[in-house]
């Protein structure tokens, strides 16, 4: 049986607020509902724009709001099934049966969302090349939005039958169902700022891994964003950090790695390939207005994987993660000019 430590003195008073609120708007669901012709009129004759019926990216209320109320029942229909699966853990006793109904609770609730989002805003995915067998492996993934984080369970966890091990910011758990589950299965639920101890945290996710399952991390630590740049550019200035500011100012479209983390996964598991997942178009869905006004239609998420082996030297470690980031970000820089010339009549 693995179990992750991850101490949480403030989950029952989190949990306090963010399931009173969630069962407030479930209660006002239906109201919502009343207002959704409306919501379609205002899309389709108003602006103009995508409403169910339309196709223009200048507004989608209906949308949005479909997709907000979806991700509402789900939350509820989880912290049901999460109850139930307690009951029946207390009466079976059976930890791994346990783990593996949670594990199909995560795989469902993320499934769920993500062909919403895909339905609603008629998203394609195109990927570049062949998807890895990632059964045993470590993935370094970019990351743009919270919708990406669904990513690696929609490509290649989901279709690949892997237990995917997840390192997540502590902050995400304000999700009630992600909350739950997460709290019951092998994650690295990490606390920003908290040094030595968090990167052992992510460490410890190594005793999880094995041919049937794979750790996902964010070696960014947070979402990408222009000012994000440049004030990591800023703090390696002021830290004299000469060899990371010189990467750091080379990546236009990613943030310099963190290392830690990562790394202390590599020298962990030294001869465990790395599956490095580039991707490009949930650039726009940063916020939840991203979900309103239509930014999101039609948008091609575009997704390159690539497998590396880290080097057998552990002093090569950090020069050979800040070479492959940057492969990465000369990836997005590419597949962004490719697609502007494609716009061109």
């Amino acid at each position: 049986m693995i179990v992750i430590d991850n101490p949480d003195p403030k989950r029952w008073y989190r949990r306090a607020i963010s399931f009173s609120v969630l069962w407030i708007i479930i209660l006002l669901l239906p109201l919502g509902a009343l207002l959704l012709p409306l919501m379609m009129i205002i899309d389709l004759v108003i602006f103009g724009g995508a409403s169910l019926f339309g196709s223009d990216k200048r507004s989608s209320l209906s949308r949005g709001f479909i997709c907000c109320s979806r991700y509402v029942v789900n939350e509820n229909i989880g912290i049901f099934l999460c109850f139930i699966i307690w009951v029946e853990f207390k009466l079976k006793g059976q930890h791994d049966l346990f783990i593996q109904r949670n594990h199909k609770l995560q795989q469902w609730w993320c499934e769920s969302l993500m062909d919403t989002l895909v339905r609603m805003f008629q998203l394609k995915f195109d990927i570049d090349g062949d998807i890895p067998d990632c059964g045993g492996k470590i993935l370094f993934v970019r990351h743009t939005s919270s919708a990406d984080t669904l990513l690696p369970l929609k490509t290649i966890t989901i279709p690949q039958n892997l237990f995917t091990h997840y390192v997540l910011k502590i902050d995400l758990c304000w999700d009630p169902c992600l909350d739950i589950v997460a709290h019951r299965l092998p994650n690295a639920l990490v606390r920003r700022g908290q040094g030595e101890s968090e990167i052992q945290r992510i460490i410890s996710l190594s005793e999880a891994l094995n041919d049937k399952s794979c750790i996902v991390i964010f070696p960014e630590g947070t979402r990408y964003t222009y000012n994000k740049r440049k004030r990591v550019i800023e703090s390696l200035r002021e830290k004299n950090d000469h060899k990371a500011l010189e990467v750091s100012e080379k990546l236009k479209h990613t943030l310099l790695p963190r290392k830690g983390g990562c790394l202390g996964l590599v020298a962990r598991n030294p001869s465990t390939p790395i599956v490095f997942m580039a991707h490009l178009g949930f650039e726009k869905s940063q916020k939840i207005s991203s979900l309103f006004n239509g930014e999101l239609m039609r948008q091609s998420i575009q997704i390159r994987f690539w497998e590396e082996v880290p080097p057998e030297r552990p002093d090569e470690y950090e020069t050979w993660l800040y070479a492959k980031w940057m492969q990465m970000d000369l990836w997005i820089e590419q597949t962004i000019k490719a697609n502007d010339s494609s716009r061109l009549p």
